[in-house]
């Protein structure tokens, strides 16, 4: 039986959304997944985000979320009031996915009865909601402001301003590789360092920067946005990307579509078109990567994603490729180190950055986590 606080975590993906109850000190008591409805748009997104939550805190799990709840559903930037059900297009109310998503509903509602049962063994008092989400975040508001096309009409969602409403629980919401940077960073790989910068290599390139156990935004919350740098001949997640790797192997082998696994495992074979391609895919890597070292000069460079799951394969040609493209000054004084949470990185780090910001205006002798000293602290007094 838990009786510390607990808190709940999304993170909201363009495949998956990963969801647990954790505990204060990062114990994870209760997770899962289900399919994101990415396809289906933002507002189809949001809803199982908040089925989510209605799971873990009891509410009701008999239905999508009505009308009359959608009114902090999104927050458009071009009209600055909030859009409701009513007031969407017949041709999205009544699409032809109708069928797939009523399909996907009672999928969610039932993970949501699962989680209600789960719930009872655990007694501690909810205390927040804490979302990582993919896109570009306003931290302060909780509401995206862009995000591609994988899940269309995302931007303009706020998830802060609806959970905050509706489930009475502060709620804060971060991007996601942020998030995995902020794990990482406070608990994971890159504790202890003061500046880490952090990459998760997939479909597309993320990053995050964290310098002294806080993200860095930027001026306008796109800092480290570095799968878009320019590396030629075309952006740096085009040419260093898993997706890269798997259609150059593709066009060269003129057969099937393969994928990150069998390319490894043909390399480790002996395949000269996979090892080739490995080979090539780590040079870029390693120039796209020391060119933010030459602006940044970080400590330790934190590389996560499925693909860096071969570590073994993979870190010693990353090492080599930046040993050869930075400065000696600058190369003898940065570690790379593979990420040690991968899945549950999104989650840990949201539950960081709820609580770095629920960690100003806290009730006398209230026990809360301080992640820039990363120790826990009680608090004499409030402020």
């Amino acid at each position: 039986m838990s009786s510390m606080k607990t808190y709940i975590c999304l993170d909201i993906g363009g495949t998956y959304i990963k969801h647990g109850l954790l505990t204060e000190t990062g114990e994870i008591l209760i997770k899962g997944k289900i399919p994101t409805r990415a396809k289906e748009g933002g507002q189809a997104v949001f809803e199982q985000a908040v089925e989510l939550v209605e799971g873990y805190l009891e509410k009701k799990k008999t239905s999508a979320i009505s009308e009359k709840e959608t009114d902090f559903l999104r927050v458009d930037r071009e009209e600055p009031f909030p859009v409701s059900l009513d007031e969407r297009p017949d041709t999205e109310k009544h699409s032809e996915s109708d069928f797939i998503r009523q399909t996907q509903v009672e999928t969610d509602l039932s993970e949501a009865d699962e989680i209600a049962v789960e719930m009872q063994d655990h007694t501690g008092k909810i205390s927040g909601i804490a979302i990582s989400t993919a896109g570009m975040v306003a931290p302060a508001t909780g509401t995206i402001l862009h995000a591609s096309d994988a899940i269309p009409g995302y931007a303009g969602i706020s998830y802060k301003a609806y959970m905050e409403e509706n489930f009475h629980l502060p709620c804060a919401v971060e991007n996601d590789v942020n998030c995995a940077g902020l794990a990482e960073s406070i608990s994971g790989a890159g504790k202890g360092s003061r500046i880490n910068l952090c990459l998760t290599v997939g479909t597309g390139i993320g990053g995050c920067l964290v310098v002294d156990g806080k993200v860095f935004h930027g001026a306008s919350n796109s800092a480290c946005e570095v799968g878009y740098m320019h590396l030629a001949p075309g952006a740096f997640q085009d040419e260093a990307a898993t997706s890269a790797l798997v259609r150059r192997v593709t066009e060269r082998k003129k057969a099937e579509v393969w994928d990150g696994f069998r390319i490894f495992e043909a390399a480790k074979a002996g395949d000269p078109i996979c090892q080739e391609e490995l080979d090539r895919l780590a040079d870029l890597l390693g120039m796209g990567i020391a060119n933010i070292c030459f602006v940044i000069n970080p400590e330790r460079i934190i590389l996560g994603g499925g693909i860096m799951e071969q570590e073994a394969y993979m870190k010693p040609r990353i090492e080599a490729a930046l040993e050869k493209y930075l400065v000696p000054q600058i190369w003898k004084h940065t570690t790379v180190c593979m990420a040690a949470y991968q899945n549950n990185a999104g989650m840990l780090g949201a539950l960081y950055h709820l609580q770095a910001e629920l960690s100003v205006g806290i009730s006398w002798g209230q026990k809360t986590f301080c992640p820039q000293h990363q120790i826990y602290v009680t608090i004499q007094g409030s402020f």
